[in-house]
């Protein structure tokens, strides 16, 4: 009797344990890694779009690069946003 009493308040603490832990996991995990809104282009913006002879030719002058991250540098980047291309 002392056996089934005590597997049963395991059991009870374990569920609710579980229940707790899953709460906390959704509502602290939901907010850190919520997505920030996506940017959709507007009709009509100018894009550069370079598929060879790197680095990418930053003097034309566009709204929009497609740059390749892990062929170009930092600096190609930094070059595009500070004019104000996305």
């Amino acid at each position: 009797m002392t056996f089934a009493r005590t597997s049963r308040r395991w059991l009870r603490t374990t569920v609710f344990a579980a229940i707790v832990t899953a709460v906390a996991a959704c509502s602290f995990g939901s907010a850190a890694s919520a997505p920030g809104p996506w940017w959709h282009p507007e009709k009509g913006l100018t894009w550069q779009w370079q598929l060879h002879n790197e680095p990418v030719d930053t003097s034309i002058n566009a709204q929009v690069y497609d740059l390749d991250l892990f062929e170009n540098p930092a600096s190609t980047v930094r070059t595009c946003t500070t004019r104000g291309a996305r």
